[in-house]
């Protein structure tokens, strides 16, 4: 180590690229984190380009973040993780995107640029610029349409994203090593929050995000449990003054008693092995699992029962529910009866779209063509 210093040849690096010219016993290296450095000086934090002379023993340093380019020159940034070719016949050395951080010394930025470095002339050309900030790039940007960006990826606002980031990320904090760092846990969280409503394929989305497929897996999977862990009573059937306002609000929009509203929506998943595939399939060739929920008037969820195949019938899932099971044992629909339109009596009850047969506790649009003007009042509320 004190040799290599005092030679001027590289610190202690790791994650670099190296590559050899056996006919002039030459070796080049370039980049890689060094491992004892100070945080506070940015250009401690990467490794430049060294040539290191085999027969005469020295290095020569080609090129440093802390040091100018020449003027008109192009500057070729310290990375980590990247691809370095020597063509030894035109002396040129090909370097391949890697990864900088920009905002933290642990929050690396995935690079895509490509740079051919003239040994000859000492010169840097660039053959193709950046352009790998993909979904998690355009979400961390600070502008006007970061509002619009993450309600259309992540469907919902940025402070809300801020504020499920913060509190899962106790649970997603893993330790550093020297041999890797881990993925920034608003990244691990937004990847999850992106994975699911989109219905991407791990292939597909974890690219735009710079992860791999493995770190996508285990990114879910460590969400999902992080979020029944922090938030494991967020879902629940409203009572005592909660209720109150539920059943408050629905009656100001004309319907008493009324608890909320329920229905069937799509999660889409990979394709499901050792199970039937058209059991998950749907009319656009995409496979998904059915979510029963139900939400009272500002869509806050009160229940939600998820896991059967998307071939099954919204009457059928609601009957497989939990619940149905506590609907049918009195749990849930109690209080003082009131009287609905025509002389219809009920406790309390769900809206419901007509793919649900009318219950005691589940009230569904008259439709059909042929309508009394009552009617069309009460299915168009």
């Amino acid at each position: 180590m004190t040799a290599l210093l005092q030679d001027g040849g590289p610190d202690l690096v790791y994650d670099h690229a190296m590559c050899m010219d056996s006919q002039r016993q030459l070796i080049y290296v370039f980049g890689g984190r060094n491992i004892f450095l100070n945080p506070g000086m940015a250009e401690s934090l990467y490794s430049g380009l060294y040539v290191y002379d085999v027969q005469a023993g020295t290095w020569t340093q080609l090129r440093s973040d802390s040091v100018p380019v020449p003027d008109g020159g192009v500057p070729l940034k310290s990375r980590t993780g990247h691809s370095m070719l020597l063509d030894p016949n035109c002396r040129l050395l090909y370097i391949f995107a890697g990864q900088r951080n920009k905002v933290t010394l642990y929050n690396e930025d995935y690079l895509s640029d490509f740079y051919v470095y003239d040994i000859e002339r000492d010169y840097v050309h660039q053959i193709s610029q950046d352009s790998s900030r993909g979904v998690w790039e355009d979400l961390r940007q600070c502008d006007d349409a970061t509002e619009d960006y993450f309600k259309d990826k992540l469907r919902m606002s940025p402070r809300v994203f801020r504020e499920i980031a913060e509190t899962l990320s106790p649970f997603l904090q893993r330790r550093v090593t020297f041999y890797r760092e881990p993925l920034q846990p608003d990244l691990i969280v937004a990847f999850a929050l992106y994975r699911w409503p989109s219905g991407e394929t791990y292939e597909s989305g974890t690219c735009s995000f710079g992860i791999g497929r493995k770190s996508g897996l285990v990114a879910v999977r460590n969400v999902t449990s992080a979020l029944l862990s922090a938030y494991r009573d967020k879902i629940s059937w409203p009572t005592g003054v909660q209720k109150a306002v539920v059943l408050c609000a629905f009656a100001d929009k004309g319907f008493p008693n009324c608890h909320g509203c329920i229905d069937c929506t799509h999660i889409f998943i990979d394709k499901p092995s050792n199970c039937p595939g058209e059991d998950y399939y749907d009319r656009k060739r995409r496979f998904f699992v059915q979510a029963q929920v139900v939400v009272d008037l500002n869509l806050r969820v009160l229940d939600v029962f998820v896991g059967y195949p998307g071939s099954c019938h919204d009457v059928r899932i609601v009957h497989l529910s939990s619940l149905w099971a506590r609907a049918e044992a009195g749990e849930l629909f109690t209080g003082p009866p009131v009287m609905l339109p025509f002389g219809v009596r009920t406790n309390s009850y769900l809206l419901g779209d007509n793919g649900y047969p009318p219950s005691e506790w589940v009230v569904v649009p008259y439709g059909g063509v042929s309508q009394h003007p009552s009617e069309i009042r009460f299915d168009n509320k």
